[in-house]
């Protein structure tokens, strides 16, 4: 499904035959579950008024960010991200990351040093029980 959104890209980080992480995302469309799941938390955390969604109207949601637990702590992550959203044409960057108590993960501190800001904080998908934080990073990045 992700492949045949608008401007999706994905990034394989390896050396040699070994895969070491990959990220990938899209330009956002609210046609997808995503999309629709967090413009529902944005209207009801912060009113039914179009500018409580007016986020949603232009950005690229990045959509996945793995790397090998192997190979954490190496740059590959922030990497990444960095080119992923390189040469991205949307003014915002999206994404979703599963809530940790004081940010205390790699993701966060990553997602932080690249200039991501809270969204929506506590944001429960449907189907999922686990909170997430919905994050924001203006782009360009800033740190990169």
């Amino acid at each position: 499904m992700h492949s045949i959104l608008p401007g999706f890209r994905c990034l394989l980080a390896h050396s040699g035959p070994q895969i070491l992480g990959f990220s990938f995302g899209s330009y956002g469309t609210t046609s997808t579950w995503w999309h629709q799941q967090v413009a529902a938390g944005l209207r009801l955390r912060n009113g039914n008024s179009p500018a409580s969604t007016a986020l949603l109207n232009n950005y690229f949601e990045v959509s996945e960010v793995h790397v090998s637990p192997v190979f954490q702590k190496r740059g590959i992550g922030r990497r990444l991200v960095v080119e992923l959203l390189a040469d991205v044409t949307a003014p915002v960057a999206l994404l979703s990351t599963p809530e940790v108590p004081t940010e205390s993960n790699g993701a966060f501190k990553l997602y932080r040093s690249l200039g991501f800001y809270d969204v929506l904080r506590q944001h429960l998908f449907a189907g999922d029980p686990r909170p997430f934080a919905i994050l924001g990073a203006n782009l360009p990045l800033q740190g990169a």
